[in-house]
């Protein structure tokens, strides 16, 4: 996720290295965001804009999130250098932080706070529970024919590692009497409005879903978060992903954004 809030302002495009060394071909990045009427003040300006950073940008791919509703941008089939993707659809939850949330007295929570720095064993623990539990996750890089899926999948081991090692991020695992079994990585940011906390990564080792252990993970996550000053919480997932979002109505979450993924190509790269 760019560092820009899916609601905020709208970024400038800028390189990936992580996407890059992992897919073997450069990569940038570039998020709109959901206040972009007030930032390009119309949809055809903001179009041009877009045509003219992409045309002007050397590198292969460059991954776009925009607001579902710009529909301007989602009609785009290409450009004078580039052929565009539809990548899927990203739909954001958000958790106000203004009850309790829920309780379950199930398992024990291991939090590494933001501002320290997380043990090797938490990290093998993390790294280990987000392997597992995303595996065969249907993700926007599935959309893209260049990019095994192994190749893919590994990449939420790195993004593990990377957002708990980060000062600003938020470890989270949960162990019952057999070890780990569940795993969160959440980042921190803050705006005019105070900080709001986003879950990157989350999920319960695949033996072990649908037995109650999500309900214990989020009781942690908001744990953590709250001990951090956050105000709010928001996670996204794949529209597709219905049974987690199931779970988290059932948690009190409620709706809060949806964002397409564009993969921009340049016209050399060739057929995806």
């Amino acid at each position: 996720m760019s560092p820009a809030l899916p609601f905020s302002r709208t970024s400038n495009l800028a390189p990936s290295d992580s996407e890059s060394d992992a897919f073997g071909f450069e990569v940038a990045r570039l998020s709109i965001g959901g206040n972009w009427h007030r930032d390009a003040g119309s949809s055809n300006a903001l179009v041009s804009n877009v045509i003219e950073v992409l045309d002007a940008e050397p590198v292969d791919t460059v991954i776009i999130r925009f607001p579902s509703d710009f529909v301007a941008l989602a009609s785009l089939a290409e450009t004078a250098t580039r052929r565009l993707h539809h990548a899927g659809t990203l739909v954001y939850w958000e958790d106000p932080l203004v009850n309790d949330g829920p309780s379950s007295p199930k398992g024990r929570l291991e939090i590494s706070p933001s501002g320290t720095a997380p043990t090797s064993a938490f990290v093998a623990d993390a790294v280990a529970l987000i392997a597992d539990s995303f595996a065969g996750y249907v993700n926007h890089y599935s959309y893209n024919g260049r990019i095994p899926n192994d190749v893919a999948q590994a990449g939420y081991v790195d993004w593990t590692r990377r957002t708990i090692a980060d000062p600003s991020g938020i470890g989270v695992v949960v162990h019952d009497e057999t070890g780990p079994v569940a795993v969160a990585t959440v980042r921190l940011h803050t705006d005019d409005e105070g900080t709001v906390a986003e879950v990157e990564l989350a999920g319960v080792v695949r033996a072990r879903q649908g037995s109650g252990w999500y309900a214990t993970l989020w009781s942690g996550i908001r744990e953590a978060v709250s001990a951090a000053g956050a105000s709010r919480l928001i996670i996204s997932t794949q529209v597709s992903n219905v049974r987690v979002q199931r779970a988290w109505a059932r948690l009190g979450m409620v709706p809060l954004a949806a964002f397409d993924t564009v993969h921009a190509e340049r016209h050399h790269v060739g057929e995806l």
